[in-house]
């Protein structure tokens, strides 16, 4: 269901703890606090039952059926199939299916769903995007999830077309893990090209958090490089700040790791090459 409303209208019924996501005009967050599905996994067990979104001064909003509920905290604004336009990514759990991707966009004045991967298949089972970027260089835009992060942690990557009303999986690999039960820090995990060939990697911790390693997609296959291990546990965001990564540790401590290229020192190299042949 499909409602226009009026912005006093929403603001009052935002999801506690919730955020608000917001790039290029669109704005985008999640209301209607409902406990009709009691996972529990993001510290409490009252998910959202709406989506809002706003653009050129109209709020929109969809309601999902009671069937489902957005188990998340902020919606993501991305550019999922490379078109320049701005889809809104959430995590959408079933009651009796647990959770999966779904991308909702604004067409014709309305909010509408636009497509989804199939759910893990099991009620109480969550999954964290990762991130979106083109992580095996086809030139298209891939989505990285990581299903069940406390129960095997699976990398998948998957694709959308910008017109199925589906997104395909791409490919798989089990051991990480971007979120601790209960905690509500969702993006752990940092897209950055690690090795310097052009392609976004994914630098993700380990399923026991104190690892940290960077993912490579080659073709439909992960490849792993060097594993950093930190002396605690890993806590917060990873931020990347020039050519180093810093990394919150349990305890207020942080930890930074430097990037096996730099990126500034390259393109230095291939000014003074080009300069070179003149």
């Amino acid at each position: 269901m499909v409602i226009l409303l009026p912005m006093t209208a929403v603001a009052q019924e935002r999801l506690p703890g919730g955020g608000v996501a917001e790039a290029t005009g669109l704005r985008a967050w999640y209301a209607e606090p409902t406990e009709r599905y009691a996972h529990g996994i993001l510290d409490d067990a009252i998910e959202a039952g709406s989506l809002i979104a706003e653009r050129d001064g109209k709020t929109y909003r969809y309601d999902l059926p009671d069937d489902s509920v957005f188990e998340d905290l902020t919606p993501r604004l991305v550019d999922a199939n490379g078109d320049g336009q701005l889809e809104i990514l959430t995590i959408k759990s079933y009651l009796t299916s647990g959770s999966t991707i779904a991308l909702y966009g604004i067409q014709d004045d309305t909010l509408v769903p636009l497509a989804e991967a199939a759910p893990i298949g099991t009620s109480n089972r969550w999954l964290n995007p990762a991130g979106v970027a083109d992580y095996d260089g086809d030139g298209n835009p891939d989505i990285a999830v990581i299903q069940t992060p406390h129960i095997g942690g699976i990398l998948i990557l998957y694709h959308w077309d910008g017109t199925s009303p589906k997104i395909v999986e791409r490919g798989r690999k089990s051991g990480y893990s971007t979120h601790k039960i209960g905690s509500t820090m969702l993006n752990i995990a940092l897209t950055v090209d690690w090795n310097g060939d052009g392609v976004m990697d994914l630098l993700l911790p380990r399923q026991n958090h104190t690892d940290i390693v960077p993912v490579y997609m080659i073709g439909d296959t992960f490849t792993e490089g060097e594993t950093y291990r930190m002396r605690r546990e890993i806590t917060g965001r990873l931020e990347l700040m020039g050519n180093f990564v810093k990394i919150p540790l349990r305890g207020g401590l942080t930890k930074t790791i430097t990037r096996p290229y730099n990126p500034a020192e390259k393109a230095k190299k291939k000014e003074k090459a080009l300069h070179s042949t003149d």
